[in-house]
């Protein structure tokens, strides 16, 4: 983390050696973990990790995480790897719905409500 006025990096322990992605909104710092397939929530005030949430699929298969965005009411987190596009509910910090894509998903912004989704008609590397 860096803060403005300060010349120093700091470190927040419990986040992943491998982020992808991070997004703030619902009162949290949201991290993806590609390796760990997990979402972190990070608490802004107190800079310590509130959640850690698992966005693999049900059978194991790795999401492959590479980005998330917040708003509309989730933090949505495509998982490239499963095509699909999970919601995480902030209030509970859990898996709320996982939606199926015809394709692989790579990237996703929310505006005006709605929730945007970058896909690809290629398998992911």
């Amino acid at each position: 983390m860096i803060r403005t006025g300060v010349d120093e990096v700091a470190t927040i322990a419990g986040v992943s050696s491998r982020p992808f992605g991070i997004a703030t909104g619902e009162r949290g710092v949201w991290v993806g973990d590609f390796a760990g397939s997990t979402v972190t929530r990070l608490d802004p005030d107190t800079r310590k990790t509130v959640a850690t949430i698992d966005v693999q699929t049900r059978d194991g298969f790795q999401s492959g995480v590479f980005a998330l965005a917040v708003g509309a009411g989730g933090v949505w987190v495509p998982n490239r790897y499963a095509f699909e596009l999970v919601r995480i509910n902030p209030r509970t910090n859990a898996v709320a719905a996982r939606i199926r894509l015809p394709y692989s998903p790579s990237s996703v912004a929310v505006t005006g409500g709605a929730v945007w989704v970058a896909v690809s008609d290629r398998n992911p590397d």
